[in-house]
């Protein structure tokens, strides 16, 4: 680690009332409760501590003892990687915001104050509208729009009113520009909802093909996004996971699944707080099968590989996917 570097991740360990000796193998920490503890000690010198380089640090972690504690530090962290360290798996320091998270325990946090989801209601409607119209290959009535969506034409005429991104064609109808998505991107909160997380032997494909079954049994439909979505809506990543969308809690041990820790788990399996995902897949790639298990739209697809799969080459393949998405809308 370059000096200066090291020093800037002790100034913010001592602002936070954490003392630190040199140790095995890097640190000794000492926490404000007087707790001390061996830990090993890894630098991201990305920007940005994401998922997918938190997955590959915490497995060059497993050489230690499991008495050695993980201190991951970086510049920034995407939030399921501050949730992690706040439950306790490992250990954070932050730079900008600076933040300091040690076994479990907020010691410095800096950040702007976070608004509370409970006060915050999203504009679901919207930004489905939004989302529908940026990747839409063609114009679209309002009706159609309210059909795709599963909102009323008020609704989508609401939604639409002063977006200087949505252009209406006098003959065929209504459609996003090219910077909608961008803008879409920029303010879609995520999925929410409720999420499980499983582990799995087989290769993605299979475990998604044991899901599915299970899902099927119990009738019970579902939404694949995510690393094996991208590679069925623009075939480039080698997939390393699966994720999914279902309506209601589904137990997968006897599809042959255990339960998992999220930076663990090889399947995901979210009930989303977002009703739109599951309406827009069941119009956007044609007939929805007998069985109700469908693709992810291609934005929603792009969202879960840029913020949610642990795969080293998301980023690379979100990018294919909005080429695909560009291309298609070209035509």
């Amino acid at each position: 680690m370059e000096p200066d570097i090291r020093r800037d991740l002790l100034r913010l360990l001592q602002r936070a009332g954490v003392r630190v000796a040199s140790g095995e193998p890097d640190l000794l920490l000492t926490a404000p409760d007087g707790t001390s503890r061996p830990t090993a000690l890894k630098f991201q010198t990305r920007a940005r501590l994401t998922p997918a380089v938190l997955r590959r640090l915490r497995e060059q972690h497993r050489k230690f003892p499991a008495s050695m504690a993980a201190l991951f530090a970086a510049n920034e962290a995407a939030a399921p990687v501050i949730v992690a360290a706040e439950a306790g798996e490992f250990d954070l320091v932050l730079a900008d915001p600076p933040m300091v998270i040690i076994n479990g325990a907020v010691l410095l946090d800096e950040s702007p104050p976070r608004r509370s989801d409970q006060h915050h209601r999203v504009a679901w409607q919207r930004l489905a509208v939004e989302r529908v119209l940026a990747i839409w290959e063609q114009p679209m009535t309002q009706h159609e729009i309210a059909a795709v969506v599963g909102a009323s034409q008020q609704a989508v005429s609401t939604a639409m009113r002063a977006n200087e991104h949505i252009t209406h064609t006098p003959t065929d109808g209504w459609i996003g520009t090219p910077e909608l998505l961008d803008v879409w991107l920029r303010e879609y909160p995520g999925p929410r909802g409720t999420q499980t997380h499983w582990f799995g032997l087989d290769a993605p494909a299979e475990q998604y093909r044991a899901a599915r079954e299970l899902l099927s049994e119990l009738t019970v439909g579902s939404v694949l996004s995510g690393d094996l979505a991208a590679d069925r809506y623009a075939p480039w990543m080698l997939p390393s996971s699966v994720r999914l969308y279902v309506d209601e809690i589904i137990d997968f041990t006897a599809a042959g699944f255990s339960p998992a820790d999220p930076a663990d788990a090889t399947m995901t399996v979210v009930i989303p707080d977002d009703r739109s995902i599951r309406t827009v897949a069941s119009h956007v790639h044609g007939e929805v099968p007998a069985d109700g298990h469908v693709v992810a739209d291609p934005a929603i697809i792009m969202w879960d590989l840029l913020h949610s799969s642990t795969d080293p080459t998301s980023t690379e393949a979100a990018h294919v996917v909005r080429t695909a998405i560009e291309k298609h809308r070209a035509r």
